[in-house]
């Protein structure tokens, strides 16, 4: 209850949502936010996603690094995440699934929203695949 309460104060006190197109605000190197890692197992809750100014998303999950090419598309209060692949690593992600298991969400978009000093990451559509980042 306390996690959605927070969610929720996240959205409605933003004060840093993309508007019209995305900011810079989202450059820059995130963690899985500490009040979001419980949900994780512990192998998983260092996951790394870091988004560089010359277009690209590297994502780090365990042993597994990988990198894809964005394009940014505004969707009502989100902005969605248009990836092309680019390259991997070939570890295992801290799941243990192998990167092509892992880049299997590339075919759906994922969306943000920069809420306050956090990343608001989801992993599909649906706002139920949410994942909060914070700043590191």
């Amino acid at each position: 209850m306390k996690k959605m309460m927070l969610f929720i104060t996240i959205l409605f006190l933003s004060t840093t949502v993309f508007a019209d197109e995305p900011k810079a605000t989202h450059i820059g190197k995130w963690r899985i936010a500490s009040e979001w890692a419980g949900w994780f197992s512990p192998e998983c809750r260092d996951m790394e996603i870091e988004f560089t100014t010359d277009g690209k998303v590297i994502r780090t999950s365990g042993d597994l690094v990988y990198t894809t090419e964005v394009a940014y598309t505004p969707k009502e209060h989100r902005i969605r995440l248009d990836e092309v692949f680019l390259s991997h690593n070939s570890k295992p992600a801290c799941s243990g699934k192998p990167a092509e298991d892992l880049m299997k969400h590339l075919k759906k978009n994922s969306y943000i929203t920069i809420a306050n000093d956090r990343l608001l990451y989801y992993r599909n559509k649906d706002k139920n695949s949410l994942i909060i980042f914070s700043r590191i």
